[in-house]
């Protein structure tokens, strides 16, 4: 049965995709059965994964919208990697917050087209989610088993932390007790700059148990592969980021068999 891991932080250019994207991989490098959904109307993952979105019949967003039960395995999409599949977003999700927030139990609609059989295809599910606390992300939260914070160790990373930390809590009492924080994962870090260091040491404070070892270094190679479409494994399995993230996925399969 798979374990749905949302990749979370409302705010913007955290890492959130290249996370979301490079562990998948990682996880099915680890020959772990691994479900990517782009639940970001900006469509960056699908996109970075080489689906034209605009071209696609059936996206997350259908699922969402659909009264009649559209099953979620009806647009499950292929990548290059055997063992990891995606869901692609939709430029209609940009419209989600007037739209769904009109239905009943909005907050329930991606928990109700994740079912079992789906999740007994896969290994890890995970949900790449915008960057807002909004209904789609809400929706992401009340259905997954953990959350995965990226943070760049900057001033402002621990600025709106409390927001999200808030709706965190308010899910798990209110709506999926079941939820964890796996971890916070330190993206973007460069180990020469005192001040990141400073905040690495700030995080790992405020966190204490929940920060992931392993730290995303600073990689133009990360960016690189991005904008050719590509993991980091696909286009420089040597390079740091590769490490990183196999060392992430490791991490992460490990966090879920100690449960």
């Amino acid at each position: 049965m798979a374990k749905i891991i949302s990749i979370v932080n409302q705010k913007g250019g955290v890492g959130k995709t290249t996370t979301t994207h490079n562990l998948g991989y990682a996880l099915a490098e680890e020959g772990e059965r691994t479900l990517l959904i782009d639940l970001d109307p900006q469509m960056n993952l699908s996109t970075t994964v080489g689906i034209d979105c605009y071209a696609q019949k059936n996206s997350i967003y259908d699922v969402l919208r659909d009264k009649k039960g559209l099953p979620l395995g009806s647009v499950v999409k292929k990548t290059e990697h055997d063992k990891m599949d995606i869901i692609p977003s939709a430029f209609e999700l940009s419209g989600a917050e007037i739209e769904f927030t009109k239905r009943i139990s909005s907050s329930s609609l991606l928990s109700r087209s994740i079912s079992n059989s789906i999740r007994e295809d896969y290994d890890y599910i995970l949900v790449d989610c915008p960057p807002s606390l909004g209904v789609l992300t809400i929706n992401s939260l009340s259905t997954s088993d953990y959350i995965i914070i990226p943070m760049q160790p900057e001033v402002y990373g621990l600025y709106g932390i409390d927001m999200l930390l808030s709706t965190y809590e308010e899910i798990q009492e209110e709506i999926n007790p079941k939820l964890e924080i796996m971890g916070v994962l330190i993206t973007m870090h460069d180990g020469r700059l005192s001040l990141h260091k400073e905040m690495t040491e700030k995080i790992n404070s405020y966190f204490k148990d929940n920060v992931f070892k392993t730290i995303i270094k600073t990689n133009t190679t990360l960016k690189e592969a991005q904008s050719n479409n590509q993991t980091v494994f696909e286009y420089d399995g040597r390079a740091r980021g590769a490490k990183d993230y196999e060392k992430l996925a490791r991490e992460v399969i490990e966090y879920v068999k100690e449960r």
